[in-house]
């Protein structure tokens, strides 16, 4: 199935906080204030990937000037494993890339095996554990990738 890829917009808000709530549970949520602020901040970049204009994707990343920092990426549980996610992160290196950016960086729950296999599929690197950092006290892995 062939997504497009947008630039996210206020048409999209709803829709990624939608997502956001069912992707993310305790330890991840964000409250929708702080997500809307999140995802509008001018250091922040964010895609979203559309099937019938609803939201199935989306995946963002703020520029510290050095490096991106992926903050978020989330897809529809419906259309998982449909390569949505791939596609996001690589429209973000791509980003980064054209911004002359040199490494993209990321933190992932120890128990989340698809994210960490895709990542490192896309040449992500497991540089630090932060023990105990989840509220549920499981280590995340704070992964590189560098171009």
């Amino acid at each position: 199935m062939g997504f497009e890829i947008f630039h996210s917009n206020s048409d999209h808000y709803d829709g990624m906080f939608e997502l956001h709530e069912s992707c993310f549970d305790g330890n991840e949520l964000m409250h929708k204030s702080l997500f809307l602020e999140e995802i509008t901040n001018e250091t922040r970049v964010y895609y979203v990937v559309l099937n019938e204009g609803k939201v199935v994707g989306y995946a963002g990343a703020w520029n510290t000037g050095d490096d991106y920092s992926i903050i978020s990426v989330a897809t529809d549980k419906n259309f998982r494993r449909q390569g949505i996610a791939t596609k996001l992160i690589k429209r973000l290196i791509l980003d980064a890339k054209e911004k002359n950016i040199n490494a993209l960086s990321l933190e992932v729950n120890e128990h989340n095996k698809g994210a960490i296999e895709l990542y490192r599929s896309l040449g992500f690197i497991i540089t630090t554990v932060r023990e105990n950092y989840y509220k549920d006290k499981a280590s995340a892995y704070i992964m590189w990738l560098y171009l």
